[in-house]
């Protein structure tokens, strides 16, 4: 398996559901981390958390919904640990309800997160890694 120590990981999703683990897991194998998410607070915890590990870690706190948040995280992440070598798409969203009586907005904010969102992130955070046959993405 590739040597992933000093490497850096931007993680979408990273305060609940599977994103905490797989930072905790990156962290373990020496990654650096930017973590995102709507959620602040358990962001900037998380991130406190996987310093102690000997790892950088930063909170840049997102709403994947949002066009011009979802710019502004791709610029943020490779600026603050100069560059990303693994970009983890795990952000997602799911709308309840029967999808007819679903508001327009909650479908268009599903389909924000779960399908541009990711295609967003990948072109705007690993163009240069991937142009160089260096990076790796992932979509759980």
């Amino acid at each position: 398996m590739r040597e992933l120590r000093d490497t850096t990981a931007l993680v979408t999703g990273a305060s609940r559901g599977i994103g905490p683990y797989i930072a905790r897991a990156l962290a373990a194998r020496g990654v650096n981390l930017v973590l995102s998410a709507r959620s602040e607070a358990p962001l900037t915890e998380l991130a406190a958390s996987l310093r102690l590990q000997g790892v950088r870690a930063i909170a840049l706190p997102a709403d994947l919904a949002v066009a011009t948040e979802r710019v502004a995280l791709a610029r943020s992440a490779e600026a603050e640990l100069d560059g990303l070598d693994i970009l983890v798409n795990n952000a997602g969203i799911e709308s309840e309800g029967v999808f007819i009586e679903q508001s327009a907005q909650a479908i268009d904010d599903t389909v924000a997160v779960n399908l541009i969102a990711p295609r967003c992130t990948s072109r705007g955070c690993c163009c240069r890694r991937w142009c160089s046959g260096d990076g790796v993405t992932w979509s759980p």
